[in-house]
């Protein structure tokens, strides 16, 4: 009896040495990071690189991609007047890019706790929710300013789907 409750005590042993060292091992992936994905930006993006200078709007005609949770770009600049934005969803889920003129930072904004939807009441214009591979469109007019971008489905905003725009 005293033989098998200590084989028993070191299998057990053995295996919990066997767990904490598969948790420090970065060589294989974790349960936390098998098959899950990593946004990276479509080449001709304007997001190779240093992501934290802005894409430059060429001709004021720009695709925004959208996946779960990110836009890509996530900085712009642009030259005041008509903007021509394009969402191409190619996330899982539906979402949409709400334009607002602000100086806030994005982490900035309030959230409302009730909605988890930021307020729109500096909204400018948006391109409307957006099924899972589709692409919506939607011209707005802009001043010299700095807007924000974000999704502003039910918690999308908090998840980091976010830009930036600076228009002179």
């Amino acid at each position: 009896m005293r033989i098998v409750k200590t084989a028993t005590a070191t299998a057990a042993v053995a295996l919990s040495v066997a767990g904490i060292a598969a948790c420090g091992n970065s060589d294989s992936p974790s349960s936390e990071t098998a098959g899950s994905t990593v946004n990276t930006p479509a080449a001709g993006s304007g997001v190779e690189g240093d992501q934290s200078a802005p894409s430059a709007i060429s001709d004021n005609k720009v695709t925004i991609a959208a996946t779960e949770y990110a836009f890509a770009p996530a900085a712009l600049s642009a030259t005041a007047g008509k903007v021509d934005f394009t969402l191409q969803n190619d996330g899982a889920i539906e979402h949409e890019l709400v334009v607002l003129k602000t100086n806030k930072a994005p982490a900035d904004l309030k959230e409302d706790p009730k909605t988890a939807r930021v307020s729109e009441s500096r909204s400018i214009g948006e391109v409307s929710e957006t099924a899972a591979g589709a692409t919506k469109s939607a011209t707005l007019d802009l001043e010299p300013g700095k807007y924000l971008f974000v999704c502003n489905i039910a918690g999308h905003y908090k998840l980091g789907m976010t830009g930036t725009l600076t228009v002179k």
